[in-house]
């Protein structure tokens, strides 16, 4: 049995100090070992064509040539868009210098997968009636993407 005269002694001391951080420190340090790195995030966002100077939001994002919005950072970030042609006429989806569709027929639909990207803001528009539809922005959010 362990006596308090025990605890008093360097050995005592010693491993009071080792069992602590065996005990505390060693299990958060195993299960961060065992998450591995942090995974990429997805942002799922739904553009339907509705008349020739709308889109509505559906998924991700509400409302009528919604403010679109994702991180500049390459590595844990990346925005799906699905943008479907529920009017009657052609479209094209375009963001100003990032991305664009190809050109949807009634019916139609095209994916873009963006991640990255200089932060700033930038119009979206129709490339075949050339009307702007929102802004779509980049943001940093990190005080490190500054250094």
């Amino acid at each position: 049995m362990l006596t308090s005269q025990f605890f008093e002694t360097k050995k005592g001391m010693t491993m009071i100090i080792v069992l602590g951080f065996v005990g505390f420190i060693a299990p958060i340090v195993i299960l961060h070992a065992l998450e591995g790195p942090p995974p990429k995030e997805t942002t799922y966002v739904t553009l339907v064509f509705i008349d020739e100077d709308k889109v509505k939001g559906v998924l991700g994002i509400g409302g009528i040539n919604p403010t679109i919005t994702m991180r500049a950072s390459e590595t844990y970030h990346q925005m799906q868009f699905r943008v479907v042609n529920n009017d009657d006429q052609p479209h094209q989806l375009v963001i100003e210098g990032v991305a664009n569709t190809k050109v949807l027929e009634p019916g139609d639909l095209d994916t873009l997968m963006l991640s990255g990207g200089e932060y700033g803001k930038y119009r979206y528009y129709d490339a075949i009636t050339d009307k702007t539809l929102g802004e779509f922005w980049i943001l940093k959010v990190t005080a490190l993407d500054d250094m």
